[in-house]
């Protein structure tokens, strides 16, 4: 149930760093015109999650590239993961379930993910947690499955559907990666890098 927005876009890539270490590197586009301050937040919420669980990972907040000049745009990294913070389409089949608040697919040879900003505000009100908080998980959710072959788990961040008692554990911070998650995202990031991370995945994951 949990993906990206389409319209904030996420291009992630994998990259060699230092002492033959490796980071997911992740540049975040706002485009459905998310108030500063609440895409601010989410995507640090998104950011802890993947520190906490010791993947690493650095993100970029670019503008909408349709509201500033061309020059001021972040450029587009062409061996990146693509998420988006979109808007509601229910003509999209992606988007016929009025669950899913996120999904990911493989399009033109490449990994995209999406989350659809106005359900993640409706179901942070059903949830009873603040829309940058909910906003930053489904964005950790989406990622974690670019990052990833495991796909869904029954606990924590991968869980396919949250719940109340998950919103209280996201608000006190309980909610995590769990540790098989982790590791395999952990062995993904360092895979990638060897093998030069021209498409990060070959595969898509279903719509949670």
């Amino acid at each position: 149930m949990f993906v990206p927005l389409l319209e904030l876009l996420i291009f992630a890539r994998i990259a060699a760093i230092g002492e033959g270490g490796a980071v997911a590197e992740i540049q975040v586009f706002n485009r459905v015109g998310i108030p500063e301050g609440t895409y601010d937040r989410a995507v640090q919420h998104a950011q802890e999650l993947f520190d906490k669980a010791g993947i690493p990972t650095h993100w970029q907040r670019c503008p909408n590239p349709r509201t500033v000049p061309k020059e001021k745009a972040c450029p587009v990294i062409l061996t990146a993961f693509l998420l988006g913070v979109v808007k509601e389409d229910k003509k999209l089949h992606s988007q016929s379930d009025s669950f899913t608040i996120g999904y990911t697919l493989r399009t033109a040879g490449r990994n995209n993910a999406a989350v659809i900003w106005p359900r993640v505000q409706n179901f942070s009100i059903l949830l009873g947690i603040n829309s940058d908080l909910l906003l930053g998980y489904a964005m950790a959710h989406e990622i974690g499955h670019l990052l990833s072959p495991v796909g869904h788990h029954s606990i924590g961040v991968m869980d396919p559907s949250w719940d109340r008692d998950d919103a209280i554990d996201m608000a006190r911070g309980r909610l995590m990666f769990c540790d098989r998650d982790a590791e395999s995202m952990r062995r993904e990031v360092q895979r990638m890098a060897r093998a030069g991370a021209s498409y990060p995945q070959t595969h898509a994951a279903a719509a949670p």
